[in-house]
């Protein structure tokens, strides 16, 4: 086997720490592996570009600029990248988030018994109402899927729009369009079984973020982005309220105020896990599981 891992890196500040624990468990994860990690590094802080110059097995891909950011952009120098591991002979590939890592010892082998004959893994997360979304925070395939099938990770819009069997896809899985559902689709499509891995947790400290996915890959979540959730908007009450309220004269402010309670909220939770990961990682994933 020749492993390619894929990742593009971005952290917000403060959040630098998570770069040295991925790769310390993706190190830790693949002792005798021959393994390269791919790096999208493009808008990485420069004292982390130099970390990941300076960790072995770490090759930064040269990649050109994107114009745009947040899923549109991951999804576009994450295929560049999982492009360049086949280019370079890679067997396997492997997709995680800058906040996501694998937590089981020879993983690899590990999914390849349970998959068979099966050639794509990946993270399902059902607590956040995904049916059919391999989500790269954790994703694990043969070259084979990739070359087969050629999929995309976020179509664009128009590719999405005009194609009436990619909008029966939506309608048949109840599947949301996120980063991911082009590798959906082509299974859904070409009626391809798939390995999901769902979550495995015995404890939570919050519904989504802080996830192990079928004992192999942690994703912390959140840890670049602002700590809001679709599901709670589909579900909470007081979001609900919030956002009906928000062009009502006299009470409008209402919405601002009710969403802005759930984000600090959010953070107070993220905080305490992150404090609890960065102080005691072991001890902290092993009381997740």
């Amino acid at each position: 086997m020749k492993l390619g891992v894929c990742c593009v890196y971005f952290y917000g500040p403060d959040s630098g720490w998570l770069l040295d624990l991925q790769l310390r468990y993706i190190a830790g994860t693949l002792g005798g592996y021959d393994y390269t990690v791919y790096a999208g590094a493009n808008r990485l802080q420069a004292e982390l570009r130099r970390t990941l110059e300076n960790t072995a097995r770490v090759n930064i891909v040269s990649l050109p600029q994107f114009d745009g950011e947040g899923s549109h952009e991951h999804a576009f120098y994450l295929e560049l990248l999982l492009r360049r591991a086949v280019d370079d002979g890679c067997t396997h590939l492997t997709a995680v988030d800058a906040d996501s890592f694998p937590v089981l010892p020879d993983w690899p082998a590990v999914l390849l018994r349970r998959m068979g004959r099966v050639r794509l893994a990946a993270v399902l997360r059902t607590e956040s109402r995904d049916t059919w979304l391999p989500h790269p925070c954790g994703l694990f395939m043969h070259r084979s899927f990739l070359l087969e099938h050629a999929p995309r990770l976020y179509p664009v819009k128009s590719e999405r729009l005009a194609n009436p069997s990619f909008q029966e896809f939506l309608t048949e899985t109840g599947q949301r369009i996120d980063t991911g559902i082009g590798y959906g689709y082509t299974l859904w499509k070409s009626k391809e079984p798939w390995l999901p891995l769902t979550r495995s947790n015995r404890h939570n400290p919050h519904f989504l973020m802080a996830g192990i996915y079928g004992g192999v890959f942690f994703h912390l979540g959140a840890s670049s982005r602002r700590p809001w959730f679709y599901l709670d908007y589909k579900t909470r009450p007081s979001l609900r309220f919030g956002s009906a309220v928000s062009k009502i004269p006299g009470i409008w402010r209402l919405g601002p105020w009710l969403e802005e309670r759930y984000i600090t909220s959010n953070r107070r939770i993220f905080a305490r896990i992150a404090r609890s990961l960065r102080s005691d990682p072991d001890g902290f994933l092993s009381s997740l599981q």
